[in-house]
């Protein structure tokens, strides 16, 4: 078929695009480090990543667990006077901050990865948790979204501190939304998987039942409001890595949660679309939810229970996420728990699924355009690994897979290449067919197929070694996409990190970036192009053909330079097989001469 490779062409390109819409082993065992606990006392709270002072905690005042009646003054009189305090829980693979203002995590910094960011921080940890001044912090827990009873501010007393990594905080909370005489509690232990665990704990002190169901979301997408009994949440973002301009789409931060079994993105904003057919509802029922980028992940999973999940952007275009929790009814003197298991760290698959199967698929390399149950993209990263134990270099280790990846698909090369050649060679009588039947588009269908089944040639032979090799493409395009096992990596010469652009310098005033191997990847495609037998004579495809190097070069110039090395190297093993091939031909031709 004359329209083959036009059909190729767009096909190509169209999943190109979709695929830039999609969007381990873990790391080398570190010598276990002590783990270490500090207290510190401030006046205000503490400033992220940074190391408290240390001093002895002073005693808290005990919370009368069999109180009946706590009026204001009685209220007043069982917070401290002494300033907020801090507690500092140092892991092997990370070191957490707690805050007694809102009785928050203030700081969660990854002690295996490092964060480029502009002077004067520099090089620092990676934060998952960021505490910005005068908004929710972080595992704070709310009336509302707004926080205008002030309840994520509260003061909140540090009562213990166990086995280096078990924090519990209590507050009696003077809130006018909440039931008078009730008693919260926060428990928050931590595990060197990079999880930890949080009950929150509500208690009725009074001889009276009470009833807990003033809690509210307020959904902007829908103009409506979901009621609950409290709002627990996460963010805003994820830390204040504040990175340089190469990294800032490392650090762009999305949504996702988990309801029925399926895996959703969350919807930030209204577009033309939701104006047509509505926005969607506030995700209820919810099994998970997660704030993430491209590395890495702060997942919570209610334990035994489902929420309801707002992910919503300030107006400094910071994501929040609030969970609301169901509403509920304490009798005299009992208590009602809400246990959360959180993973805050690296989207390792190893790492993710040994915490939760569950949280496997926030690892970035399930398709989304093919059956989530090929692995592919995981079959890559494992090879990958597999190759970089024996070379010692990322680098090497993918140009070594590009040519094994040739290798095996150099059948269907072969293949493509004589189909190719042989529709070139009918390109004269269909050309004098498609001139004779011309208003006939019925007609000349009959003979054009007529014609293929004389010479025994598949129209459509040419597009199935492309067909076959996609999910391949999509593996590859998925793995060092989102392969965490890349980022940071150098290479060699000008690439410096395989998880960014290979960027060489800039272009005077207009700040244009110089990536050399997308560059090189487009001239690649072109000669490809050149040397590569054209089965059309028509200039409009000719044309369509010669942009489609430029197209690729476009998607490709701000893409990870791991991916673009690949596609580097596998044109230029592609030139190769096509002058492989054209040899080939060429010794048959003259064979069958002599």
């Amino acid at each position: 078929m004359e329209q083959r490779r036009l059909f190729i062409a767009i096909g190509l390109s169209m999943a190109f695009l979709f695929l830039w819409q999609m969007l381990f082993p873990p790391p080398a065992p570190r010598k276990k480090a002590p783990v270490a606990t500090s207290i510190s006392s401030d006046t205000g709270s503490p400033v992220p990543d940074s190391p408290p002072v240390l001093a002895q905690a002073p005693a808290s005042s005990p919370v009368p667990a069999d109180s009946t009646s706590l009026d204001s003054s009685v209220r007043q009189s069982l917070i401290p006077s002494t300033p907020p305090r801090s507690v500092t829980i140092e892991l092997p693979r990370y070191t957490a901050t707690l805050d007694e203002t809102g009785g928050i995590l203030s700081s969660l910094a990854l002690t295996d990865f490092t964060s480029l960011s502009l002077p004067p921080r520099g090089l620092h940890p990676v934060s998952l948790v960021s505490h910005i001044l005068q908004a929710p912090g972080h595992l704070s827990l709310l009336v509302d979204q707004d926080d205008r009873s002030r309840l994520g501010q509260s003061r909140w007393i540090l009562d213990s501190v166990q086995e280096s990594r078990i924090v519990s905080f209590s507050t009696i909370p003077g809130v006018p939304e909440l039931p008078t005489d009730i008693r919260i509690e926060k428990k928050l232990e931590f595990t060197d998987d990079y999880g930890s665990t949080l009950d929150i704990t509500i208690f009725n002190l009074s001889d009276k039942p009470r009833a807990l169901s003033t809690g509210r979301l307020r959904y902007d997408l829908q103009d409506k409001t979901r009621e609950g009994s409290l709002v627990v949440h996460l963010g805003p973002d994820l830390g204040n890595n504040a990175p340089v301009s190469a990294y800032i789409d490392q650090y762009m931060v999305t949504g996702s949660h988990e309801r029925d079994g399926k895996h959703e993105v969350a919807v930030l904003a209204k577009s033309w679309w939701h104006g047509l057919f509505g926005a969607p509802a506030m995700p209820e029922g919810v099994k998970w939810a997660a704030l993430e980028n491209r590395y890495f992940v702060v997942a919570v999973e209610p334990s035994g229970f489902t929420v309801d999940a707002l992910f919503h952007p300030d107006e400094k275009k910071r994501l929040h996420l609030f969970l609301l929790l169901p509403s509920f009814n304490l009798d005299p003197g009992q208590s009602k728990t809400f246990s959360f298991r959180i993973f805050s760290g690296p989207k390792s698959t190893q790492l993710l699924q040994s915490f939760d199967p569950a949280f496997k698929q926030l690892d970035g390399m399930e398709p989304t355009i093919l059956p989530r149950s090929i692995e592919i993209a995981r079959w890559m990263v494992s090879f990958l690994g597999w190759i970089q134990k024996h070379v010692g270099n990322w680098g090497w280790s993918i140009i070594i897979l590009t040519i094994i990846v040739r290798g095996l698909l150099f059948p269907l090369s072969y293949y493509q290449f004589k189909s190719m050649a042989r529709m070139q060679q009918l390109q004269p009588r269909i050309a004098e067919l498609q001139s004779r039947y011309a208003a006939d588009k019925e007609r000349l269908q009959r003979e054009l197929m007529k014609v293929y089944s004389e010479a025994g040639v598949n129209p459509i032979g040419g597009c199935l070694p492309i067909l076959l090799q996609m999910p391949i493409l999509i593996g590859l395009f998925l793995a060092f996409q989102s392969a965490i096992e890349l980022r940071g990596v150098p290479f060699m010469l000008w690439i410096k990190d395989l998880s960014v652009p290979d960027t060489l310098a800039h272009i005077p005033l207009l700040g244009i970036p110089i990536n050399p191997l997308p560059l090189l990847m487009c001239g690649t495609m072109l000669y490809q192009q050149k040397i590569t037998p054209m089965t059309t004579t028509d200039p409009a495809q000719k044309q369509i053909f010669m942009m489609m190097p430029v197209i690729m070069t476009v998607m490709f110039y701000n893409f990870p330079s791991g991916l673009s090395l690949y596609w580097v190297v596998q044109n230029i093993l592609s030139i190769g097989q096509q002058y492989y091939m054209m040899k080939l031909k060429k010794e048959v031709t003259q064979n069958a001469v002599t």
